[in-house]
């Protein structure tokens, strides 16, 4: 199983229950073939192993030129030597298919553990999101394309697309209110490397090109649904592909160059635009087979073991933590409002049930730059209570009734963050509370007590503000004190083990 849909269907599963000049070494592959100069010369060169096109030209979008190329077609896609590359001459070599099914079975055989675990060592070494053995095929085949260059038909074909699996992982957000998993990844480079075969005129050129893409940006959301048995799958995904900068670099292209070079930043996009539907359509069809097959397992794994939810276990904790620290019932401080001599104090104020949350929706779940963010919505619902209310005038006149109140609910929405690189501790992000409609019922009030009656439309609205007040900034404070606590490697080292205990 590979990574990249294992991260997305276990989190769908958890909602649910570069400088010029500088010359580099890159890959491209340039079939056998025959190679024609702008006078009609043909040389053909059929081997088997090693195809030589020499004296040809480079054309950059900055119109520089370069002669005495040499280009061999040996088999692997090798590594880029520099981060910044304008200019690239390329060299292929293919893995043998034997091989990469050895590959293939390893990946499939690595334990869900171990393959998150070597996730957060690479970010931890290097800073990004980097997810190993993804199943999509590298290098990829292209179809043919004609296009118009200027005003010269030309043809494209013997294409294949390099760099793909190569990727980080930007961003990963679920929406299940939407339905929807929104992934983002980024590619520093992606090569397109193929044959051309250009006509004007009397004159005709013919030769090995490549297109070379920077900064590659692959983004889009997957859209889900649920079968028959209320399990998700992913449905249908809208993709888009863009990219910042471009090389281009036509071979053997004789007394044509002058037409390459006036056309040669159209090429790019033209080609790109050409070849897109091709590769998302791939990448479509390949992600979103292999997140249904791992959503199937993980279903499939926790129905077998009937495995507690471990989100439920985490809420009943929390519970019973609110509980035995005695903030249910939760005594709120005295609450004194003042205005001229006229003097408000609410009092012997206590509050039932805050130990009483539940879970409401779905979790909220994301990454972004391997920061991961886990939004939760907790309500308490039919809150009780009980306050005195006192109101004075001066020295002169004072009254003090008891009020019983319901609070309809409470809710809390919390937002943590979470880094990758696990010697960090988690960080609220944010804390937001809510309280609902206030029912009061007073005691002690008489028919002629007009002022505590006027004071008394008022009092829903003090309670709630008192309500808010005593609990939302203590609550941030005391989160933040527990996150600070927390080990994040001995959580991972402690709830690996339960999913290789699933069969993941």
């Amino acid at each position: 199983m590979k990574l990249l849909p294992l991260i997305l269907a276990a989190s769908i599963f958890v909602l649910s229950t570069c400088d010029e000049n500088v010359e580099t070494t890159t890959t491209d592959v340039y079939s056998t073939g025959s190679t024609f100069t702008s006078e009609g010369d043909e040389n053909v060169e059929n081997t088997t192993t090693t195809d030589v096109y020499s004296t040809g030209s480079t054309f950059t979008s900055e119109g520089t030129t370069t002669t005495e190329e040499t280009y061999s077609t040996t088999q692997q896609w090798s590594t880029l030597a520099s981060e910044s590359t304008t200019h690239l001459s390329t060299t292929v070599e293919t893995t043998d298919e034997a091989d990469n099914s050895v590959v293939d079975t390893e990946m499939e055989d690595m334990r869900l553990s171990e393959m998150i675990r070597n996730v957060i060592a690479t970010y931890k070494e290097q800073g990004t999101v980097i997810i190993p053995g993804i199943d999509i095929p590298d290098p990829m085949t292209l179809p043919d394309k004609e296009m118009v260059i200027g005003p010269t038909p030309t043809s494209f074909y013997n294409m294949t697309a390099h760099g793909l699996s190569d990727f980080t992982v930007d961003h990963i957000n679920t929406n299940l209110d939407k339905m929807q998993v929104y992934v983002a990844v980024h590619m520093k480079r992606m090569i397109i490397l193929g044959n051309y075969t250009l006509n004007a005129f009397f004159l005709k050129s013919k030769g090995p090109f490549n297109v070379t893409l920077f900064d590659v940006e692959t983004s889009g959301a997957v859209a889900l649904s649920r079968d028959e048995d209320g399990h998700l799958f992913a449905n249908e995904s809208q993709l888009d592909m863009t990219f910042k900068d471009t090389h281009v670099d036509f071979k053997n292209v004789g007394m044509l160059g002058h037409i390459i070079q006036a056309a040669v930043g159209s090429v790019a996009p033209m080609l790109f635009d050409g070849v897109k539907p091709s590769l998302l359509n791939e990448i479509n069809t390949k992600v979103r087979k292999d997140v249904n097959k791992k959503l199937k397992v993980i279903g499939e794994k926790l129905l077998t073991n009937k495995t507690e939810e471990p989100l439920q276990i985490a809420l009943e904790e929390a519970r019973n933590y609110v509980k035995n620290k005695g903030y249910d019932p939760y005594n709120i401080k005295d609450y004194v409002i003042r205005h001229n001599k006229l003097v408000g104090n609410v009092s012997h104020f206590v509050l039932y049930g805050l130990s009483d949350f539940h879970k409401v929706g779905d979790i909220n779940l994301s990454m972004d730059k391997g920061t991961v963010q886990m939004g939760i919505h907790l309500v308490s619902f039919a809150l009780k209570g009980k306050c005195k209310f006192t109101v004075g005038i001066g020295k002169y006149w004072e009254k003090s009734i008891y009020t019983n109140f319901t609070v309809d609910h409470l809710q809390i929405r919390i937002y943590v963050n979470q880094s990758l690189d696990m010697t960090q501790h988690p960080v609220l992000e944010d804390l937001d509370l809510n309280v609902g409609k206030v029912k009061i019922h007073m005691e002690g009030i008489g028919y002629f007590d007009g002022l505590i009656i006027v004071l008394v439309n008022t009092l829903p609205d003090l309670i709630r503000h008192i309500i808010v007040d005593a609990i939302e900034e203590p609550l941030k404070y005391k989160v933040q004190e527990i996150l600070n606590r927390v080990d994040m490697q001995e959580v991972v080292n402690k709830t690996l083990p339960l999913v290789d205990n699933l069969g993941l």
